[in-house]
């Protein structure tokens, strides 16, 4: 609450026309001056004089009233204090790679993608990526919860879907782990009755209308049928014989036997280890459960190279007009329980692969964790603060893994997370040795898990959602090489950019965009020495031209808050970040720019910010430059944390509680 500056002169027009008629009244020409024939005593001309005296005398108390208001202002100025600029939203966008497409595509940083108009706009806000991101075809497909070696959670669901409730909590579970082991069943992918292909969404013969010695179904599953260390489940359901069949007096042969085999490479081995077979040879409805003896060999069956099962007649035949006639078959299987040495709680992200895909790919890979973010719910008459959730001792650590085949390996990931203290993105590279291993009752999945350290906390961390190929944005357009001006190395020199505001870094106060002086020579060890400190490496750009010499040289400048502290040969400037406006020093507080045409210019720098940017879900939805292999572009989460420019009277609030507390928090108001 911006309290008011106290009033030299309280008085008002009316109090004013009071006074002055009581100072005429007591003059004793009040009368012949007040003397209008014919007009009421509140009116004529003296009393429109009254008036208007009454009138610029509150005029000029309103403005002396202002005075101690700018006084205080001028003295906020003298401390360097200025209104903020407006702050951009951010919003995680997710890219999705063009259908079928198994190429990974790659987005560059700074890549614009606009917001649909919303009612009112005749611009749409434009978000600019942060980083570079390389959208994978692998996808994330489970994420699962290991509590212990008994007891798991499923958070699959929350993959582009946020969930339902704020209580999935990252590091817990409570379903056993046994219900994991068996799969649900799957449609068989491919089958063949001798040479004829089988349409397994109707009703079919496995051995032909008219079944005899030799003949063969061919049955075929990519993952599986590749598996050596599981149990297969074939179940069968048959059409009762009434159904079809004008013989219902028919049966097979006593003798009838059939012949399960895969390929091994060399030939085609019988299936024997854990063989059960309850259809009796396909006369009955039940099941076939096998293993594999040796690891299967892809082969071709009718010039389709797959996983292959095949089923044989190899003695008795069935009888006349009882062929079987299958009316569906799917597969399942059952996995041994994997083996876990660690007992503490982790977190699984598994991904897979397109089947033209043999290998994961070695490019960085980047997922948006979403995170139920901790609740304060402050009152000012607790002298707690009313912190319902807060970490009891020091911040959670994760440790992340992959599995490379034989045991979990240390994995160094970019965390924006902060140990998933906040929503963020994590890049994470896939080693060489990246290997996939069967867990939580599925195939083929290359798992990445995360555990955190031991320790008792009155918070942990809740998902919320995850997203691949997913990376940050931020509401702003970037300008390059703007030339602001040229210098007439007069003192205190000042520029201003096309556009503004000018977007503050959103690491930092200062050093946010990059201003470039072109100057006649290079500056001296000293100063460059200097330059490094203030603005990192690469300070200067040198042009050469065709003899290699040094054709224009750039020198960065380094942005200050004031030059009070700046010499006569500090590369400073000041900035306005809400108007554009750039000031240069006077030739003993900051460098005066060498006398040049066109040498001034702004190498980097950022607009925009504001309201506007604070954009719902699925509205930011239309790229402006095309991204090959890229198809489409939304998010998933709603763009916040846009604000307009500061408003005055906040300045006026903000800097003298800035000025008391140091930015150190002492007491509860702090």
């Amino acid at each position: 609450m911006v309290k008011q500056s106290p009033k030299i002169d309280k008085r008002t027009a009316a109090d004013i026309e009071k006074q002055v008629k009581d100072l005429l009244s007591k003059s004793k020409d009040w009368k012949k001056l007040s003397s209008d024939a014919g007009k009421s005593p509140e009116k004529g001309i003296n009393i429109a004089l009254i008036k208007i005296f009454a009138r610029y005398c509150e005029i000029i108390i309103e403005r002396l009233n202002k005075v101690p208001e700018k006084n205080f202002l001028a003295f906020l100025d003298l401390l360097g204090a200025s209104r903020l600029p407006p702050q951009p939203a951010r919003v995680p966008l997710t890219f999705s790679l063009s259908d079928k497409s198994t190429v990974d595509a790659v987005v560059p940083k700074g890549t614009q993608v606009a917001a649909k108009l919303a009612a009112g706009e005749k611009q749409p806000a434009i978000f600019e990526t942060e980083n570079e991101l390389v959208v994978t075809a692998a996808k994330l497909e489970s994420i699962f919860v290991r509590h212990d070696k008994k007891k798991y959670a499923d958070y699959s669901n929350i993959i582009t879907t946020p969930a339902p409730t704020d209580d999935l909590f990252v590091f817990s579970g409570s379903e056993p782990i046994e219900t994991l082991l068996t799969s649900p069943d799957l449609q068989i992918e491919t089958a063949f009755s001798n040479n004829l292909r089988v349409d397994l969404s109707n009703g079919f013969y496995p051995f032909g209308e008219s079944p005899k010695f030799g003949n063969i179904l061919y049955l075929a599953h990519s993952q599986i049928s590749s598996k050596k260390d599981i149990k297969i489940i074939i179940k069968i359901k048959l059409v009762p014989l009434a159904d079809y069949s004008e013989n219902l007096e028919a049966k097979p042969s006593e003798n009838l036997k059939l012949k399960w085999e895969y390929w091994n490479g060399n030939n085609w081995k019988e299936l024997e280890n854990d063989f059960q077979d309850t259809t009796k040879a396909f006369t009955v409805e039940g099941q076939i459960e096998f293993k594999f003896d040796e690891q299967p060999v892809k082969t071709k069956v009718n010039n389709i190279e797959n996983f292959w099962i095949r089923v044989r007649i190899i003695s008795g035949k069935y009888g006349d007009s009882a062929a079987p006639l299958i009316s569906s078959i799917t597969v399942s299987y059952t996995l041994t329980p994997q083996e876990e040495t660690s007992d503490r709680p982790s977190l699984y992200f598994g991904f897979s692969l397109p089947p033209e895909v043999k290998e994961f790919p070695s490019r960085p890979i980047s997922m948006f964790v979403g995170l139920v973010e901790p609740k304060y719910n402050y009152d000012e008459k607790s002298q707690d603060g009313g912190i319902t959730e807060m970490a009891k001792t020091e911040q959670i650590q994760l440790f992340w893994q992959y599995w490379n085949g034989t045991d979990w390996v240390k994995l160094t990931v970019s965390d924006g997370t902060e140990n998933f203290a906040r929503p963020g993105v994590i890049i994470f590279l896939p080693p060489k040795d990246f290997t996939p291993r069967q867990d939580f009752g599925l195939l083929f999945r290359y798992w990445l898990r995360v555990q955190k350290n031991p320790g008792k906390y009155q918070i942990e961390p809740k998902l919320r959602r995850v997203l691949l190929n997913t990376v940050m944005a931020v509401h702003s357009v970037t300008i390059r090489n703007e030339i602001l001006g040229s210098s007439d190395s007069s003192e205190n020199q000042k520029f201003r950019t096309t556009r503004s505001p000018i977007l503050r870094s959103q690491l930092s106060v200062l050093g946010s965009q990059q201003l470039e002086v072109r100057e006649m020579e290079l500056p001296s060890a000293a100063e460059l020495a200097v330059l490094k400190n203030e603005e990192g490496d690469n300070p200067i750009t040198t042009i050469f031209d065709a003899t290699e010499r040094p054709k224009e040289i750039w020198v960065r400048w380094h942005e200050v808050p004031d030059f009070y502290g700046s010499g006569s040969r500090d590369r400073h400037y000041v900035i306005n970040h809400l108007t554009g406006e750039i000031q240069f020093g006077d030739g003993l507080n900051g460098l005066i720019p060498p006398l040049a045409k066109s040498n001034i210019r702004m190498a980097y720098y950022q607009t925009g910010g504001g309201i506007a940017g604070n954009k719902p879900v699925g509205t930011i939805v239309q790229l402006k430059t095309t991204v090959p292999y890229v198809n489409k572009v939304t998010n998933y989460e709603a763009a916040v944390g846009g604000t307009d420019a500061e408003a005055l009277e906040e300045l006026i609030s903000r800097i003298p509680r800035q000025i008391r507390h140091h930015d150190r928090a002492v007491t509860l108001e702090d």
